[in-house]
């Protein structure tokens, strides 16, 4: 309330305007600072958080290893799948995983309330046949899992279909960006939700527009570090959203004892630190990897050759009967890297 002193009444008892606030099923305001509870959990944050840390994971390995095992022979080049810890199937064991997992989410999303999450009021209530602003987030969600179940079908269909080129790709960017539009569209409690998934909306449109720029240069190393390191950083923030939103930490606390916006203020302090150590540690996991492929990979190589050139014929002069059984020679998980290579590689170029 003003006073005339032209300034804001901070004595706890501010007038706040009901204009923009969304109500409830029972009639009770929600959606703006001060004002009702927030709608999903810590639950939901970690668990969607933990399933994006292993996926960054994953492509992060499988991106340096192309790269660090490609050659002028068979030059890097994006993909949107790879080989699940090593597990060589005929199927596409991510695009399963995609599946299975979004429709476990979907599931949890709609039922994991004790019942079914109703999009309308329910009649008897104040404010029967109207959306529900607490289930709407349950049904957002659903649909941005259902984006990435999609996703994993196309995975699985592009294992027996021809289907057109980078289609997988498509799928998974689009995935993503359905999910940054509807983060950037959600309704939040009030500026620090805002912040926060904002940030989050920048991070999940970075990968769908590096996945974009890798079907447009798919020999581009920084697009597929791009893609990875955007993902890397939405598990990263779900992690952080869980602590700042859900944990009741006082240095967080918008409303006690005077609404403050500080707490948002500090919010992209915590993302660019995040950042920081992100950047330093993808480079030190790519410099890991250099010396584990340059140091083993080219050991194993070679052993192979000195023992198989034993027992070839004098007259191989060509070398391709040597190349022929020392690639056969090989553990079946690493014929792919010596496909790529010489008969005596370095770690292609970037050695």
């Amino acid at each position: 309330m003003d006073h005339g002193h032209g300034g804001m009444d901070m004595s706890g008892d501010m007038d706040m305007s009901m204009g923009g606030i969304s109500m409830t099923c029972d009639g009770k305001p929600f959606g703006a600072m001060g004002y009702g509870g927030r709608v999903s959990s810590w639950s939901n944050h970690f668990l969607a958080g933990f399933a994006l840390f292993f996926w960054a994971l994953h492509w992060n390995l499988n991106i340096f290893k192309n790269y660090l095992t490609s050659s002028k022979h068979a030059p890097y080049t994006a993909q949107t799948t790879f080989t699940v810890f090593g597990v060589n199937v005929t199927w596409s064991l991510e695009g399963v995983l995609k599946i299975t997992l979004s429709f476990i989410g979907i599931i949890y999303q709609l039922l994991g309330h004790g019942h079914w999450s109703d999009n309308v009021c329910e009649d008897g209530t104040e404010r029967e046949g109207h959306f529900s602003i607490t289930h709407m987030h349950s049904w957002e969600n659903s649909w941005i899992l259902f984006c990435f179940m999609v996703s994993g079908v196309v995975d699985v269909a592009s294992v027996y279909l021809d289907l057109p080129p980078n289609t997988q790709h498509f799928f998974t960017a689009a995935a993503f960006g359905l999910n940054a539009f509807m983060l950037r569209q959600g309704t939040y409690v009030d500026m620090l939700d805002d912040m926060c998934y904002y940030l989050m909306f920048l991070a999940a449109t970075g990968t769908a527009l590096a996945m974009v720029a890798e079907i447009t240069t798919p020999e581009s190393l920084w697009a597929g570090v791009t893609r990875v390191y955007c993902t890397w950083m939405q598990a990263i923030w779900y992690f952080a959203c869980a602590r700042i939103l859900y944990e009741g930490r006082p240095a967080w606390d918008t409303m006690k004892p005077l609404p403050d916006m500080g707490p948002a203020m500090y919010v992209p302090v915590v993302f660019v630190m995040w950042m920081n150590i992100l950047s330093f540690g993808m480079l030190a996991l790519y410099l890991g990897m250099r010396w584990w492929y340059s140091a083993h990979l080219n050991e194993h190589l070679r052993a192979g050759c000195c023992v198989e050139r034993t027992l070839l014929p004098a007259d191989d002069t060509s070398g391709k009967l040597a190349e022929h059984h020392l690639k056969a020679s090989l553990p079946h998980t690493m014929r792919k890297e010596a496909a790529n290579h010489e008969l005596i590689p370095l770690v292609s170029k970037h050695t």
